[in-house]
């Protein structure tokens, strides 16, 4: 009987290291190949109106890659509610402190302990629905590569913890709101549902920050150069200066950065969402590029707009950020 369970748990060591060599890199899980079978960037290349079967076909597919992508268990949460005559659904996935083997290779492990409440989170946040009467509206930088970013943190920070013991800092929610966009006319009754939502349902002193990634990765134009993503909030001052010391670290050779430890949410607000977690107290690191875009909410926010080498810059200093504040 010993001998039986001692292969056993060779065999599932084994797996496990099979797992592990089998990291997909961020050529892999970020490029613009419409022909790449790795790409989760080329995956949402589609309309996510709220309400509609891509919108279904996205949370499929983000839940798919949390359940079967991941060598790390990760919650994954369905949060639905009505509002104004519409079904939307947040989708919030949790990578508690503890490690817990994937669904696909857990056949041999002893139940972990329960998720601990005195843990807090930290969260990073994207919406994925796109403009409800913009037809043809993919949003590329609105935020297809947001939530692509996010899913290539959510594979390597968990290929990069699976076999270590260490119990990490917090509690890692990765979430999809819905609802982002206005129906009509943008205003305080018709935007930020789904961050809207989720905020009543949580408590403030649980979350230690609250990340937004919002229009990211656009690519420089002749009418707009050098996009920079500065300081809004002083609250988070800690955190974007971290950012901004990785990317020195990280690109120094690089000639144009894309953190700017500028502050200027003293003439600077933009109402995205992150503003129902701030009015709760929670710090907020928004990552929101100026200037704005100049194809921002037309269609020519299309996947040719999109600078791939920025998008993988962003990841891999996210990535070291997630890492470091973690661990």
């Amino acid at each position: 009987m010993v001998y039986f369970f001692r292969i056993i748990c060779y065999f599932s060591l084994i797996l496990k290291f099979l797992l592990a060599c089998e990291t997909l890199g961020i050529d892999d899980l970020l490029n613009l190949d419409p022909a790449s079978t790795t790409s989760v960037l080329t995956l949402f290349n589609m309309t996510r109106k709220v309400g509609s079967e891509n919108s279904q076909l996205t949370r499929d597919i983000i839940k798919d890659f949390f359940k079967n992508q991941i060598p790390l268990r990760w919650d994954i949460q369905e949060v639905n509610f009505e509002q104004k005559g519409f079904n939307f659904t947040n989708l919030i996935a949790t990578l508690p402190y503890y490690n817990e083997v994937s669904h696909n290779n857990n056949v041999f492990e002893l139940e972990s302990c329960m998720l601990n409440s005195t843990k807090k989170d930290v969260i990073f946040a994207v919406h994925y629905d796109t403009i409800f009467n913009l037809p043809n509206f993919v949003g590329a930088i609105d935020s297809a590569a947001s939530m692509a970013i996010l899913l290539y943190i959510a594979h390597s920070f968990s290929s990069f913890q699976t076999n270590l013991s260490k119990l990490r800092s917090h509690n890692l929610k990765i979430v999809f709101f819905d609802g982002e966009e206005a129906f009509d006319t943008w205003s305080s009754t018709d935007s930020l549902y789904g961050s809207k939502h989720m905020a009543k349902k949580i408590s403030g002193p649980d979350v230690d920050l609250f990340v937004l990634l919002d229009l990211i990765g656009a690519k420089n134009t002749e009418k707009t150069n050098n996009y920079k993503i500065y300081n809004f909030d002083r609250s988070t001052e800690f955190a974007h200066s971290k950012l901004v010391d990785l990317e020195n670290k990280l690109f120094e050779n690089s000639e144009n950065s894309i953190f700017d430890g500028k502050y200027v949410g003293d003439r600077v607000f933009i109402d995205d969402d992150h503003v129902p977690f701030k009015k709760l107290g929670i710090p907020c690191l928004h990552l929101f590029p100026l200037p704005i875009p100049s194809f921002w909410h037309s269609q020519e926010d299309d996947f040719s707009s999109l600078d791939i080498n920025s998008i993988k810059r962003i990841s891999e200093i996210l990535l070291k950020f997630t890492e470091e504040i973690l661990c």
